[in-house]
């Protein structure tokens, strides 16, 4: 705290009163990065005295498909396709851990949305996807009323599906034959 403080600026380098300290220089500042808020599930309220030696806060919204695309040089109509759908199921997931009665727990952050968009321009479609980066993060716990089957009802909204079968069927349950 008191590498923060205006009047004091300095760093003790261990807590014993003798040892040494280290003055902050004139002109140096320091940034802060926090998630704080309902959302962010296993984080701690952050203490007063130390919000207050941050005084400049700006609070960031998620990257938009628009901002994604712009980070990366080849991206197909398809591709943005799956982007802009990844990055309305990433909002969805947001704005649904917020509410009361929350069907999440947990919901797809900027950073994975970023990853994501790096697995697309790599030409994985938005089910080998959902696979890997997004069904992981939720709970099977409670079976048909589980967080990872809202998930995937969500998902399968956007998938394009170019046959009539349901791509999440067991294969081995169908009549149609798999090929």
């Amino acid at each position: 705290m008191t590498v923060l403080d205006d009047l004091q600026r300095y760093l003790r380098l261990d807590e014993k009163e003798d040892n040494e300290v280290v003055k902050v220089a004139e002109g140096v500042t320091f940034v802060a990065t926090a998630n704080i808020g309902n959302e962010y599930t296993a984080t701690r309220v952050m203490d007063r005295a130390l919000l207050s030696r941050f005084p400049v806060k700006i609070e960031m919204t998620a990257l938009g498909k628009d901002c994604l695309k712009s980070r990366f040089d080849i991206i197909d109509n398809n591709q943005l396709e799956i982007l802009k759908a990844v990055c309305e199921i990433a909002d969805h997931t947001r704005k649904q851990v917020k509410q009361e009665d929350s069907k999440l727990t947990n919901f797809i952050p900027t950073r994975s949305t970023v990853e994501i968009a790096e697995l697309i321009v790599d030409g994985f479609n938005l089910l080998e996807i959902a696979d890997t980066t997004i069904y992981p993060n939720f709970t099977d716990d409670g079976g048909v009323d589980s967080e990872r089957t809202y998930i995937k009802q969500l998902v399968q909204k956007y998938v394009k599906v170019e046959t009539k079968e349901n791509l999440f069927a067991d294969p081995l349950k169908s009549d149609q034959p798999p090929f």
